[in-house]
């Protein structure tokens, strides 16, 4: 420690000011700049304003108590310990001065020079110790706080400690997650996993689903750590937030996919484009020439029409393996597309007793293909009216709605189309876009649709999502920029 010490005294009686100079100057082994002030008022600001290393306060003050001031100092800022001091011992207030924050209890008529010198030192290095401590603390806060994983520290499932880093990650302030369940931050299916996982004594690593503080879903990776503090078992819990990287994961796959699909769709329309345009030819003319056969005349047109459902679905395939870029994209009216989508699936939805709801403003332009969005729109839309029949048949008393709305900001507009039918269940979210992925029956969908307007929204730089509950409904979102 240093040898240079500045000590505070706080006492309204000169007399004992003197006594301690005087006590003061029998010490010979450390130097001390002894500081007096004799009133609460220019004591307390002394206090808390001056560099002191120790402080001698007095517990008479006129008509106010030493404890009251170190009360005082101790609620605003006090960085000193605080030696109390009395004429007479009393154990009742020994104990009320250790309370509220004394350093040392010291009697008046009993204070000698070496005791007052040895009490000094004891009590400054306890501080200079404390401080260490304080500090030590503060830096282990600030690097746990720094990881960029969240940490928990858990006994019997409810949380002791948390750094920022779980705050982020789940959306909560880091206080709100404090003497909960671990476990709430856990999706519903794998929370059995979870507690399995945790409770065995090897550290392991595994995946699951996580609940963020809005309900949202993200996937992490947690691994623990059985721990013993002070003889109480602790499990020190890390996790990693795992979203982005499946998404990426995700896209990377698709794209995979996609590239492949390109060289199949290139291969189909190169091996079976020139005899299925031979074959159509025949068969139209084999129609002209049976007009007085009409039995033969109408097998021929469904050959035709066969022929040209193959040839669709080929073109389709060649559609979704396009760049990821379209040179194409211009400014699109979002009401044009809507009108022309309405007025063809108007009937539709009036023969299902499907009420349809708009909200697209006239003058909302977005950076697009009027035909293929079009197409995608309608694709979504006869989805829609698909999962609502769906619905219908456990529930057919129950009222059902389509949605198309559209808002924007400066730069982008969002496309919400919402329904009230069956629903899509957590398995087959995970599949929706992927290509000839369908829940229909054979025959009633190619599982081409949503794959396609996937790869055409992206291409336009957009982007589409969906949400859903099972036996609520869905809401396909789609993001394009806007065009002013």
């Amino acid at each position: 420690m240093s040898q240079n010490f500045r000590v505070l005294l706080i006492d309204d009686d000169e007399d004992e000011f003197i006594n301690m100079r005087d006590l003061f100057r029998e010490i010979t082994t450390s130097k001390y700049e002894l500081t007096w002030k004799s009133t609460y008022k220019d004591g307390l600001v002394s206090l808390q304003t001056g560099n002191f290393d120790a402080c001698l306060l007095d517990y008479r003050l006129g008509e106010r108590t030493g404890l009251e001031l170190l009360k005082e100092a101790q609620d605003t800022s006090l960085n000193c310990p605080v030696i109390l001091l009395t004429g007479h011992g009393d154990r009742e207030l020994d104990l009320q001065a250790m309370q509220i924050g004394a350093a040392e209890y010291l009697i008046k008529k009993q204070l000698t020079a070496p005791l007052l010198e040895r009490t000094l030192r004891y009590t400054m290095k306890h501080a200079m110790d404390m401080d260490e401590l304080h500090d030590q603390k503060e830096n282990f806060k600030t690097l746990l706080n720094s990881t960029f994983e969240a940490i928990f520290v858990l006994k019997n499932e409810i949380v002791q400690e948390v750094n920022s880093s779980a705050g982020e990650i789940f959306g909560y302030e880091p206080d709100e997650m404090l003497h909960q369940s671990f476990f709430r931050l856990i999706r519903q299916s794998d929370i059995a996993l979870a507690k399995s996982k945790l409770s065995l004594a090897e550290r392991v690593r595994f995946e699951c689903g996580g609940i963020r503080k809005d309900n949202s879903e993200i996937y992490i990776e947690v691994s623990h750590r059985l721990v013993t503090l002070k003889n109480s078992s602790y499990t020190l819990v890390a996790i990693k937030d795992l979203t982005e990287t499946k998404m990426m994961e995700s896209q990377i796959l698709q794209q995979d996919r996609m590239a492949s699909l390109g060289l199949l769709a290139s291969s189909l329309a190169h091996e079976i484009g020139t005899p299925l345009g031979i074959i159509r030819s025949r068969a139209e003319l084999a129609a002209k020439k049976s007009s007085d056969n009409t039995s033969l005349k109408q097998d021929m047109d469904s050959v035709v029409t066969q022929i040209d459902r193959i040839t669709k679905l080929v073109n389709s395939l060649l559609h979704i393996a396009r760049t990821n870029n379209s040179d194409h994209a211009s400014a699109v009216s979002l009401e044009k597309v809507k009108d022309d989508i309405i007025n063809l699936i108007k009937h539709e939805l009036e023969l299902k007793n499907i009420n349809l709801k708009t909200s697209i403003a006239e003058d909302l332009q977005v950076k697009a293909e009027a035909g293929p969005l079009g197409q995608v729109l309608l694709n979504l839309l006869i989805n829609s009216v698909h999962a609502i029949e769906e619905s219908k048949k456990s529930a057919p008393e129950k009222q059902h709605e389509i949605s198309l709305t559209a808002t924007s900001d400066d730069k982008h507009v969002c496309i919400s189309i919402r329904d009230t039918g069956c629903g899509i269940t957590e398995k087959n979210m995970s599949q929706l876009f992927k290509p000839f992925f369908t829940t229909k029956d054979i025959g009633q969908g190619t599982g081409l649709g949503l794959a396609t307007s996937y790869k055409l929204i992206h291409s336009w730089g957009g982007k589409i999502s969906a949400k859903s509950k099972v036996s609520e409904g869905t809401t396909f979102e789609i993001v394009l920029s806007k065009i002013r």
